[in-house]
């Protein structure tokens, strides 16, 4: 199973299940997680969003064109699967 395919089963069990928008310091401590702040947050979404986009870029080479659309599309979906499984409300974030 690819790390893709993994993320959407991961996003689509449901909130007991999906992980947040990952961060190293909240993994460790789940506590930490629900003290961040709106912006916090956010940023955190934002900063995967920018490296999986990179990370997908660097692995599609040159093909990368052909492909961005929906990847961004789907990257884009992902994040905001992750955060209405905490409890936002669905909005354009990314």
């Amino acid at each position: 199973m690819t790390r893709v395919q993994h993320r959407l089963i991961e996003a689509a069990s449901g909130p007991a299940k999906a992980r947040s928008v990952p961060s190293r310091a909240t993994d460790a401590d789940p506590t930490a997680e629900r003290l961040q702040g709106h912006s916090e947050i956010l940023a955190a979404a934002r900063r995967w969003y920018e490296a999986e986009l990179e990370r997908c870029a660097r692995a599609h080479r040159t093909c990368w064109r052909e492909h961005q659309e929906w990847v961004e599309a789907y990257l884009r979906e992902e994040v905001r699967l992750r955060l209405v499984a905490r409890g936002w409300e669905p909005t354009n974030v990314v």
